[in-house]
């Protein structure tokens, strides 16, 4: 046996108890999970160990690729969860196995939420802006506003075809005209639209103003489209805060507005003093991800250790990023997105789009 005392000959044997517990822990870990690849026909896909960990969960937290596809070629429970609620998806994703993240979702892991039968019909606190939603599960909103550039558009869709998400894109009556091909992608590949207003500006002065700006872009989306827009919207530059007439206003249209909860200050470049570098801001997500007390989180460079918590008790996010490239001198927030997608995954939350916002009851 290793001889932990001439290798620690300071420590105490405590100390050196524990290190020989620590080897012994990992090294039994190992023989388990090696035991498995020279017995697959014989093992128990159902067996559960320490943590309530399946074979399967074993198998994504030793990295073990080809292990992974054997059990679940055997008839491994891929959506099964531990004594945590952590399911194999979730463990992939938070030691960033991108490899089995895909493997797994291939076979028929959803990271979409589906059960919108089961969400509040509070009307009266849900009337004119969403903010956050209550489910039975966690819920993350992927939202991305799309005013005059496209240069991020590519990498988006890529990326949320990769891991089978669908979001949601408001855009502008410009962005519309401009970028048809785009909007129809946007479209052909199962995402939501909803309205950004024609000129995208951050000044109202009027109800009809705001009216006519709501009705051009429908306009524009029906005669590009052949569709109807979905009834949400988001103000501008989040205009409506100061302004909060404009959502009753488009309540007169059906639309409901889609708020923010989780605010990517995407487009302040670098010497501004709200600048928020990719590295800071995903250290900043994933620090703050994972719990139900975030109220209202907004990324940037003079707020970043003093991120907004209360209790409460809605789990759904609704994230904010920008199709456009506005930070010319580095890659935007945007390029962060598939770290915020394993986190977001790797913390047990499901995709959600905004369609379920929709009035369709004009209640």
């Amino acid at each position: 046996m290793y001889d932990f005392k001439m290798q620690y000959p300071d420590k105490n044997e405590e100390f050196i108890a524990a290190m020989i517990k620590r080897v012994l822990f990992v090294t039994v870990k190992i023989l388990f999970v090696s035991g498995i690849l020279f017995s697959c026909s014989s093992y128990n896909i159902k067996q559960r160990g320490i943590n309530g960990n399946t074979l399967l969960h074993e198998a994504v937290l030793a990295g073990d690729f080809s292990l992974v596809k054997k059990l679940i070629d055997k008839g491994a429970d891929i959506n099964s969860e531990n004594d945590q609620s952590a399911t194999p998806i979730c463990i992939a994703a938070y030691f960033n196995r991108k490899e089995i993240v895909q493997y797994l979702i291939e076979r028929g892991v959803n990271v979409n939420y589906i059960n919108n039968d089961l969400r509040c019909r509070n009307s009266n606190l849900f009337k004119d802006n969403i903010f956050k939603y209550p489910e039975k599960k966690r819920n993350f909103f992927l939202t991305f506003d799309a005013g005059d550039d496209d240069a991020n558009i590519d990498y988006i869709l890529k990326t949320l075809k990769k891991y089978r998400i669908t979001a949601t894109f408001f855009i502008t009556g410009k962005f519309l005209c401009r970028y048809s091909s785009d909007v129809k992608r946007i479209l052909a590949e199962g995402h939501v639209i909803g309205n950004h207003t024609f000129n995208h500006l951050n000044n109202y002065k009027n109800e009809q103003f705001l009216i006519d700006e709501l009705s051009e872009t429908e306009d524009a989306y029906r005669r590009i489209t052949g569709r109807e827009i979905t009834r949400i919207w988001r103000a501008p530059y989040l205009c409506h805060v100061s302004r909060p007439w404009m959502l009753k206003s488009a309540r007169k249209l059906g639309y409901r507005h889609i708020d923010v909860s989780l605010y990517s200050k995407d487009w302040i470049s670098k010497g501004e003093r709200a600048y928020l570098s990719n590295e800071k801001f995903i250290k900043l997500f994933r620090k703050n991800m994972g719990t139900n007390s975030i109220n209202s989180m907004s990324a940037s460079g003079i707020n970043y250790n003093n991120i907004r918590k209360k209790s409460t008790q809605y789990h759904g996010i609704i994230m904010l990023m920008h199709t456009g490239s506005y930070r010319k001198d580095e890659s935007d927030f945007v390029y962060t997105l598939e770290d915020v997608i394993l986190q977001v995954i790797s913390c047990g939350f499901l995709f959600d789009n905004c369609k379920k916002f929709e009035d369709s009851t004009n209640e």
